[in-house]
């Protein structure tokens, strides 16, 4: 890999490395990056909840829900968002 530049795998890397060092876990209500489905949601139900060891989200404008074990989720950061138009930044 070259020097400075960063791959979304390194990224991601990076970000799960940050996260096992914090001992960050989310919390209801938390935003947190599905590394599989490469999405934000919102934590809406906790394995406590359901007495499983998975995490319920949800779509941050709402939709069809899905599940994550902690191993996939990482703390939300805005280096997770990628353009989802062509629109040029104002």
């Amino acid at each position: 890999m070259t020097e400075g530049r960063r791959t979304p795998q390194s990224t991601q890397r990076q970000d799960g490395l940050a996260d096992e060092a914090t001992g960050w876990v989310p919390d209801r209500g938390d935003l947190a990056y599905d590394t599989t489905r490469k999405c934000v949601g919102v934590v809406v139900a906790l394995p406590v909840d359901t007495d499983t060891t998975i995490f319920h989200l949800r779509p941050e404008g709402g939709g069809d829900g899905w599940t994550a074990p902690l191993g996939r989720l990482r703390q939300h950061t805005d280096t997770h968002m990628l353009p989802t138009t062509g629109e040029a930044q104002r």
